[in-house]
């Protein structure tokens, strides 16, 4: 069976990150609140995110003028709660 690909809403994002907050990474849990969302759409959606977000902070990092390796390396090594910003 193959499911018609659909972005995901402003709603069930903010729905995730507040589930993300409460579930932490508890992926099935997480699908099985969001309607027509997998678990394999939620990991997919939470790995894709955290990978943009790495990405944007390495670019950020070096098209600003030229950083100590020791700054790259604290960026690059962020943990993936660090980069959804959900645990303050």
């Amino acid at each position: 069976m193959h499911r018609e690909v659909k972005r995901w809403t402003d709603a069930e994002e903010q729905m995730f990150l507040d589930m993300l907050k409460r579930y932490s990474t508890d992926f099935r849990l997480i699908a099985s609140m969001l309607p027509d969302r997998t678990y394999n759409q939620v990991r997919a959606h939470y790995y894709n995110r955290a990978r943009a977000s790495q990405q944007g902070a390495r670019a950020s990092s070096e098209s600003a003028s030229k950083t100590p390796s020791e700054t790259q390396e604290s960026a690059a090594n962020q943990s993936y709660f660090a980069i959804f910003d959900v645990y303050e």
